[in-house]
């Protein structure tokens, strides 16, 4: 089932960053929430935490900082899964990022730290965390 559902899974990701790309979130975040749903039928948590950071990120942008902390600390929580050092990383950055941008700079600071260790073997993203 997990082939099956691959192929339409990356066509609507792609459809929802095409709109994110033309600046229409509203679109984006419908074809994204779609791609999230295909996506923890039997798909792998790569394909589920990638879905939740697009998700997260349309959120941000919108100021809705409580939901795109919801969404990143469900991506944050699955990259725990498959004890993906990379992606956990990343959304710790992204994290820090959010907290920033609601003054909750202590909780940024966890999760910045938290980077910073992840991301030691990842030269390009630890330039990134270390820019937050």
């Amino acid at each position: 089932l997990g082939d099956i559902l691959l192929g339409p899974l990356l066509k609507i990701n792609n459809i929802g960053l095409n709109y994110y790309k033309m600046m229409d979130n509203n679109e984006a975040l419908e074809y994204y929430l779609e791609a999230y749903s295909l996506a923890i039928k039997e798909l792998d948590a790569s394909y589920e935490m990638t879905s939740l950071n697009n998700i997260a990120v349309l959120y941000s942008e919108e100021n809705n900082l409580k939901k795109a902390i919801e969404y990143f600390q469900k991506a944050y929580n699955l990259a725990e899964l498959p004890k993906d050092k990379l992606k956990k990383g990343i959304y710790a950055i992204n994290l820090a990022q959010a907290y920033i941008d609601k003054n909750e700079f202590q909780i940024a600071k966890t999760y910045n730290d938290e980077a910073l260790r992840l991301l030691q073997e990842e030269p390009d993203y630890l330039i990134e965390a270390l820019a937050v």
